[in-house]
């Protein structure tokens, strides 16, 4: 029986949220349309200020707008999200979430153990494991995960657990 424990705080949380922004094809989806539609848009004012207007001052700004846009809101959305889960996490106790926690790879599923209670979930609810050198994501659906901090483990080993996991996937 693999086991390690571990600590999950708010920034663990919300380096979770981001990496799952990243990663999610729908939200990539979704952001590459705010990102590129608008800015779409904005080229063809520029165009049609050029073509039509004949201002090529206008259509300047219509071209600089559109391309700091496509520069600047990968960024900008970053920010945000960061600002609105701290916010969102700050709304509760979050005593389930926050805190000291231990999983146990066991031969039917993980054993998850917190402060306030313990839950298994088998092999088959595990949707799939990412990490992105820094944490280690459990998805246990399609848009939450257990989040394991490698730098904030108490006892045990990250790449052990991590073997011992992929052995039931």
């Amino acid at each position: 029986m693999i086991e390690i424990e571990f600590t999950v705080g708010e920034a663990d949380c919300v380096a979770y949220a981001n990496y799952h922004a990243a990663h999610s094809p729908s939200l990539r989806r979704t952001y590459g349309l705010l990102r590129f539609g608008f800015a779409g848009l904005w080229l063809a004012f520029a165009l049609f200020e050029l073509l039509v207007s004949h201002s090529l001052a206008v259509a300047l700004i219509w071209l600089l707008l559109a391309l700091g846009w496509i520069i600047l809101l990968p960024k900008s959305l970053r920010r945000s999200r960061r600002r609105t889960m701290r916010r969102m996490y700050r709304e509760g106790r979050n005593t389930s979430l926050f805190g000291n926690h231990i999983l146990r790879v066991q031969a039917d599923g993980l054993v998850h153990i917190s402060a306030n209670g313990e839950g298994k979930v088998r092999w088959s609810g595990i949707e799939k494991v990412a990490s992105d050198g820094d944490y280690i994501f459990l998805y246990v659906t399609a848009v939450s995960a257990i989040v394991l901090p490698r730098g904030r483990v108490l006892r045990g080993d990250c790449d052990t657990f991590l073997a011992a996991l992929r052995t039931h996937l």
